[in-house]
C-alpha cells in the first residue's frame, strides 16, 4: 500500500470516528474537497481538534507510525497530504 493510500485510509478511519460523536447532519463527508478549517468548515474548532487527535491515534494504531498534526490545513485533502508527507518523513 503506497503512503497515499495509507494516509486516505488513515484520515478517513478518524472521520468515522468524529462523525460518530455527531449527529447525522453534521457529520464530515469523505470528500477531499471538503473544507475543515476556515470561514467555509465545515466543522466546529472543538471538532477539528477531535479528528487531529483521531488521525494521529489511527496512525498508531493502525499503521504503527506516530505522526504529529502540526501544520495548518483547510481541506480533507490537505490533511490527507499532510500525513502522507509524515509517512513519508517516517520511512
Amino acid at each position: 500500500m503506497s503512503n497515499v493510500e495509507k494516509a486516505t485510509e488513515i484520515v478517513y478511519a478518524a472521520i468515522d470516528e468524529v462523525n460518530n460523536m455527531l449527529a447525522e447532519k453534521q457529520r464530515i463527508p469523505k470528500d477531499p474537497s471538503i473544507v475543515l478549517y476556515g470561514q467555509n468548515a465545515v466543522i466546529p474548532s472543538l471538532m477539528l481538534m477531535n479528528l487531529v487527535v483521531a488521525v494521529e491515534e489511527v496512525s498508531e494504531d493502525e499503521h504503527e507510525a506516530e505522526i504529529s498534526i502540526t501544520k495548518v490545513f483547510h481541506s480533507v485533502k490537505d490533511l490527507i497530504d499532510q500525513v502522507k508527507d509524515l509517512l513519508d518523513e517516517e520511512g
